[in-house]
């Protein structure tokens, strides 16, 4: 049996059924991209919200007997961390859709993504889009390549222990940083709507550090891996 996210699920589907059917066919269409794409963003902003509390509440409520299981449940265990997914975008993509009710044409700039653009003389971004959250994405890398190292050690105590209390130090470091990154992302997405989403790093601060709500996602998470370090959780995702 498939497990869906109903906020990708139904996000995607009305992002990808607009664009095929109304927007391609003819892009340079004034009623099209200044009226129809308003009225999309306004149809996805109480979409998502929705759709992405229906997520946090299939994750928390698959949650606990996944914590109870202690993951060992593969079933239960996707269906928590897939739903919970979702809270990453409930603050975040709001704002994304909000921001495109105002400015239809914002951009949210990738550098990776968008290469050959910036090779026509458009400015790369100071900021990507990509990246789970701002501070909490450095705090990531940084301890889950130090998990990761632990775990591959030929010695046992560094192997079980070290790991292990890197991913249990990895929860009240990403309560902090989750917490500042909202803090950033709130004034970023102040000033981005001020300056009506014409500054692509700027939008994407403010997508970034708007992801706080991912914490709920991050504590279900590291606990698992805080007890079996050798799951491989992001073959679930």
């Amino acid at each position: 049996m498939a497990y869906i996210n109903v906020t990708d699920f139904t996000v995607n589907q009305i992002q990808e059924y607009t664009e095929r059917k109304i927007f391609d066919s003819n892009p340079e269409s004034f009623l099209k991209n200044q009226v129809l794409k308003r009225g999309v963003f306004l149809v996805l902003v109480p979409t998502l919200l929705v759709t992405s509390v229906m997520d946090i509440a299939i994750g928390l409520f698959s949650g606990i007997p996944t914590l109870l299981t202690a993951g060992k449940k593969r079933k239960i265990l996707k269906i928590s961390i897939d739903h919970l997914q979702s809270a990453q975008l409930l603050i975040a993509g709001t704002y994304m859709f909000v921001l495109g009710i105002i400015n239809p044409n914002a951009k949210f700039p990738n550098f990776n993504s968008d290469f050959q653009t910036y090779q026509n003389d458009i400015e790369k971004p100071f900021i990507n889009k990509e990246g789970d959250g701002f501070i909490s994405s450095f705090a990531i890398n940084y301890l889950e390549n130090v998990a990761q190292r632990s775990y591959r050690s030929g010695y046992m105590i560094k192997k079980h222990l070290g790991s292990r209390s890197t991913y249990c130090l990895l929860i009240p470091t990403l309560i902090v940083t989750r917490v500042t990154d909202l803090a950033i992302g709130i004034f970023a997405a102040a000033f981005s709507i001020l300056t009506v989403g014409k500054i692509g790093s700027l939008n994407n601060l403010a997508y970034r550090g708007l992801q706080g709500p991912a914490l709920i996602y991050d504590l279900l998470y590291y606990t698992i891996k805080s007890i079996q370090p050798s799951k491989n959780l992001e073959q679930l995702v």
